[in-house]
């Protein structure tokens, strides 16, 4: 398969996900669409909370936290694989 498109339909399936699917699965799909784009976690985060957001909550964004988070792992994992392919 051609590389854009393992990337249009990783991002895509993500950026849908929380309206389908359950909150675990979304997570699951964040985070392999991150290993293709790194800073699409944040992405999903922030959308997330621009959609899902109530006052009752308080004021952290607590998904676009997540979202930093699982951007950074992915991008540790990430450089990790490289690295070892390079040194292979």
């Amino acid at each position: 398969m051609n590389a854009t498109i393992i990337k249009t339909v990783s991002v895509g399936s993500a950026l849908v996900s929380f309206f389908l699917f359950p909150y675990p699965l979304t997570l699951v799909l964040s985070f392999g669409a991150s290993l293709v784009i790194p800073w699409i976690a944040v992405v999903i985060g922030l959308l997330y909370d621009a959609v899902f957001f109530t006052s009752f909550e308080g004021s952290v964004p607590t998904a676009s936290l997540l979202g930093a988070g699982a951007s950074f792992l992915a991008l540790l994992v990430r450089r990790f694989i490289k690295a070892r392919i390079i040194t292979s």
